[in-house]
């Protein structure tokens, strides 16, 4: 091999590497002298970033493998550590490639640290693990998921205390240490770990506490379901979510049918090119069990079950739901339902559409916008509430499917968006309105939104470079329309700066935090809020364009006209 630097770094990795398969696969790379693959793997390593860590799974410093999932978890062992006395730590984990591995690798790393562990014994939601950080009152929680992307990947998801993901300064601090790690701990082996109760295994005896939790925000369900006759079909896509789902429905009369082809976890996702409940194809299986057996609605969730998607009857033909009708669907109805809504509040991330701020103004409820990713929804809960104990939280959501209903979790959660859901079908098919009828009402009160997402891709090695200079055009550009549309706001959320139309310049206050996003805010109540990709070279561009009801139809030439300055860019 020509790069002996290369070489090098390989063999070091194969010294380290504990998982057989890792260390046979990148032995047969060296002998056959494979350097363009193995500089692939090997030219830098895998980042452990503030969402926790993803890669593809397979041998290499730049994939996901027992190698990487031990270093990161020594360096979070030592940073809890210097923080926390007797730290405790659950791990949970889904139905991919080397998950339940990873998992236990993860545990004995921790016991071999004096961490308390518990762990599943058998794959369990992401919502769960959350639900279970709280419930077990521990320290720290780790998913082993790559959440929706396709079977080639795999990750490693970091909670704090409380249920929600990791944000500054933890993320931060966890990422310097995992940089320091050159060796890891690990003195104890899974059986030995167990058997000095140093790791302990949980089978089923959170679940039941768990969906508990979920049905306390829907007290009259099992009896609203006695006459309705609502039928339902459901599919995990191969994932998680058949290990909970059953129980979500237990003593009702609401009839579940699963898909049998993709019941079984398998980490293939043999039926589905890309096992993600937004993408309309994903949930053709279901919508087909659905058509056949005549159901009311169909769901499915992604791998770790956090994510849920819909499809529903309409005039007998299925159609799906995006994630941001989801939402305020969910909101209209779960809101309409508080007895006293001006002493409830509920969280949507600043890219979900601002149909929701109309929503939430008709209840006298506070509507809070936080940053894209649901632990900034988690933390913001807790915020709240400390502050402001008596207020209720009722819903959090995301436009990317994500959805929270009640506080018995601090991530996004599809069983409580399923059953919330399910909820609302009961009154609905009660009174004979479809799901159609009752969003169209919704824009008839609220207005017509069309939202949507135009993703820009940057190839090639200067990839990253390429798109941190468009964001810095879009930030430091005094740019006064936008597809010819007069601009009223610039909002820059990494400098907390807001720009009016005649160039004056405010702090924006109410976030703690940065993030690298700009939202413009247009004349007829348009928004564009742009921001990159946390795992691509590419920069997300989320459009939200208003308009009466009953113009709707004039809308799509400012649709198509937004959609030509994008790809100018």
């Amino acid at each position: 091999m020509k790069n002996n630097k290369l070489k090098k770094k390989v063999e070091k990795y194969i010294q380290l590497e504990k998982n057989k398969y890792f260390k046979d696969e990148a032995i047969r790379l060296l002998n056959e002298n494979n350097e363009r693959e193995l500089y692939n793997r090997f030219y830098k390593d895998l980042e452990f970033g503030t969402a926790g860590m993803r890669g593809i799974i397979g041998a290499g410093t730049y994939y996901i493998n027992t190698y990487n999932i031990t270093k990161a978890s020594q360096g979070i062992a030592n940073y809890i550590l210097e923080i926390t006395q007797n730290p405790k730590v659950v791990i949970s984990y889904d139905s991919r490639y080397f998950s339940k591995n990873f998992a236990y690798d993860a545990a004995e790393i921790f016991a071999s640290n004096g961490l308390k562990v518990y762990i599943y014994k058998n794959l369990r939601p992401t919502p769960q693990l959350s639900y279970t950080v709280r419930k077990l009152d521990c320290d720290l929680g780790i998913m082993i998921t790559a959440s929706h992307n396709t079977k080639e990947y795999n990750g490693y998801k970091v909670y704090w205390k409380g249920g929600a993901q990791i944000i500054p300064p933890h993320d931060t601090r966890i990422i310097s240490e995992i940089k320091k790690v050159s060796n890891v701990k690990n003195t104890l082996t899974k059986e030995e770990g167990i058997n000095k109760q140093a790791i302990i295994e949980l089978n089923d005896e959170i679940d039941i506490a768990y969906i508990e939790k979920i049905n306390e925000e829907f007290p009259d369900f099992n009896k609203k379901s006695k006459n309705t006759n609502l039928k339902i079909a459901y599919t995990p896509l191969h994932g998680t979510g058949g290990t909970i789902i059953k129980e979500l429905f237990k003593g009702s009369k609401v009839e579940l049918l699963i898909e049998q082809s993709q019941i079984i976890p398998d980490p293939e996702f043999p039926s589905v090119n890309y096992p993600n409940p937004e993408e309309h194809t994903t949930l053709s299986k279901v919508i087909e069990l659905a058509k056949r057996e005549n159901c009311d609605i169909a769901f499915a969730t992604d791998p770790d079950a956090d994510r849920m998607g819909i499809a529903f009857n309409e005039d007998k033909k299925w159609k799906t739901l995006n994630g941001n009708q989801i939402a305020c669907i969910l909101m209209n109805y779960l809101l309409s339902r508080e007895k006293n809504p001006k002493n409830v509040f509920v969280i949507a991330s600043f890219t979900t559409t601002p149909m929701l701020n109309k929503i939430a103004k008709k209840y006298n409820s506070t509507l809070y916008r936080t940053y894209t990713g649901f632990k900034w929804i988690g933390h913001l809960i807790d915020e709240i509430k400390t502050k402001e104990p008596n207020k209720k939280f009722t819903f959090g959501c995301e436009e990317s499917y994500g959805y929270l209903i009640g506080t018995g979790t601090r991530d996004k959660d599809a069983f409580s968006a399923i059953k919330g859901f399910c909820d609302l079908m009961l009154t609905l098919k009660k009174n004979q309105i479809t799901i159609g009828k009752y969003l169209q009402e919704m824009y008839k009160e609220f207005g017509y939104y069309e939202d949507f997402i135009i993703n820009k891709s940057f190839q090639g090695s200067n990839g990253d470079f390429l798109r941190e200079e468009l964001m810095s055009n879009f930030r430091n550009e005094i740019k006064k329309n936008f597809a010819g549309i007069n601009i009223i706001k610039k909002l820059d959320y990494k400098k907390l700066t807001e720009t009016d139309m005649n160039g004056n310049v405010y702090k924006i206050t109410k976030y703690k935090h940065t993030t690298n996003a700009i939202k413009f805010l247009l004349e007829n109540e348009i928004e564009i809020t742009i921001r990159p990709s946390g795992t691509e070279s590419k920069i997300k561009f989320y459009v939200s364009i208003y308009s009466r009801y009953e113009q709707k139809n004039n809308i799509f030439d400012i649709i198509n006209s937004i959609k030509m300055e994008i790809e100018k860019y």
